[in-house]
């Protein structure tokens, strides 16, 4: 088909035009007659003079009311070559000279391409927005697809969740990550806004009360292991913060797994420093107890008489068994419980070796023929650091059990040699204590 071009005046030169042109007439610029130029869908206008600024304010009004894409081809018959080299573009008039036959072809038929690229995207611009008003009536009105609906969609899913908390945040991890997702492309949904009030507050709490829920199990799972601590301040501060999970879990949390762990760490690391604390009782205790010893706390004034059985019941107390099997201990990577028992070990070791020193000199006090008639001992070694680690107390009853033995010292030397090497070397750490 032919495109057709409207011809202004009388201008029977451009007949020639044809056969790719079809050319009418009009006689004059006015807003009926172009209007006429896109009620007939021609393609571009001929005229015979070089159009004034009255002309080109009329095409572009109007074109541009009536959906045409800009570049309408206005072909310009003049006689004068001054007035076609002098024609300026419109931004929606394409102004171009006729007497270029190969032009005005070209113009017509880029014209026409634009033309129906824009009547095209005019009607699908128009059958969208038909679907979308039709969308939104048939919502106003309740007769949506089912299976488009959100709101059925958020009904289903809220059906099928359990109304029990305990089932609905069951699971692992990955499962409540999975259930989050959902619920917030359910939340994120393009049609949100339409759905009910109730609807639309049950899927907000449901999507805060698992978000919630899972940033609380994260919490708890990155907790460290109460048996892990080094410092007994560590462990009272752990205890502590998991004490004030308890605010966290709503009542209705009571029957989840995450407050069913709470509650087992939390009596597990309670049992823990509960354990510790009596493992301190029992140490405060046995410290007590040898201090005693070492203050020679129940020995009588008379100490010739009551010494052999009060060395019997104080070296009982000593080597009584203390937290060996305890639980506790094998956990327990605190400092202090290993400072405590080197503390009391090294009580024991002093109080044992004082014994022995005793021991020693209770034996050198006995005859020699009876003497002999006895298991043979190892006699202890009389350091200056031991010496410094005894009491007072402990120093002064034992200067009183050598003291005998030391104004012999002529005697002993002629009779019994071994003893009197023994006494020489208790002798000299005397003297060496008296010199400092």
């Amino acid at each position: 088909m032919a495109s057709k071009i409207y011809i202004i005046g009388e201008t029977q030169l451009f007949i020639e035009l044809n056969p790719f042109i079809d050319c009418r007439q009009i006689r004059e610029f006015s807003k009926e007659s172009i209007s006429g130029l896109f009620r007939e869908d021609v393609h571009g206008l001929l005229i015979g003079h070089y159009p004034n600024f009255e002309d080109l304010k009329l095409l572009d009004e109007n074109l541009g009311q009536s959906f045409q894409p800009m570049g309408f081809p206005v072909f310009v018959y003049s006689g004068t070559r001054e007035q076609d080299s002098g024609m300026v573009k419109n931004s929606w008039v394409e102004l171009a000279p006729a007497a270029d036959k190969t032009q005005v072809a070209k113009l017509v038929q880029n014209y026409n391409l634009k033309k129906e690229t824009t009547h095209r995207w005019l009607i699908w611009g128009t059958l969208f927005a038909l679907v979308v008003l039709f969308y939104l009536v048939l919502k106003g009105a309740g007769l949506w697809l089912p299976w488009g609906s959100l709101e059925l969609r958020v009904a289903k899913f809220l059906e099928q969740d359990d109304p029990r908390i305990e089932v609905r945040l069951s699971g692992s991890l990955d499962d409540l990550m999975a259930r989050k997702a959902k619920l917030e492309n359910l939340a994120n949904a393009v049609e949100r806004t339409l759905l009910p009030a109730d609807l639309s507050y049950v899927l907000a709490s449901r999507k805060k009360e698992c978000e919630r829920y899972i940033q609380l199990f994260n919490e708890l799972t990155s907790q460290p292991a109460h048996q892990s601590f080094k410092q007994i301040g560590e462990l009272e501060v752990f205890v502590k913060s998991l004490q004030n999970f308890a605010t966290r879990f709503p009542e209705p949390w009571h029957k989840t797994s995450a407050y069913l762990y709470w509650q087992n760490r939390l009596k597990v690391a309670e049992a823990y420093q509960s354990a510790f604390q009596q493992f301190r009782a029992d140490y405060e205790s046995r410290r007590n107890q040898l201090l005693k010893i070492y203050k020679l706390d129940g020995l009588q004034p008379a100490k010739e008489i009551f010494l052999e059985p009060w060395m019997e019941a104080q070296q009982k107390i000593i080597k009584e068994p203390w937290c060996d099997a305890d639980t506790f201990l094998s956990q327990s990577h605190l400092s202090v419980v290993l400072e405590m028992r080197l503390y009391i070990h090294q009580l024991q070791k002093d109080l044992l070796q004082f014994f022995e020193w005793m021991r020693c000199f209770r034996e050198l006090q006995i005859p020699s023929d009876e003497h002999k008639t006895k298991i043979p001992f190892p006699f202890p070694t009389f350091s200056s650091y031991q010496w410094d680690r005894f009491s007072a107390e402990q120093q002064t009853l034992l200067k009183d059990l050598a003291k005998p033995l030391l104004t012999k010292m002529p005697e002993l030397k002629k009779t019994d040699h071994e003893k009197a090497n023994q006494l020489e070397l208790f002798q000299k750490l005397l003297e060496n204590q008296a010199k400092k």
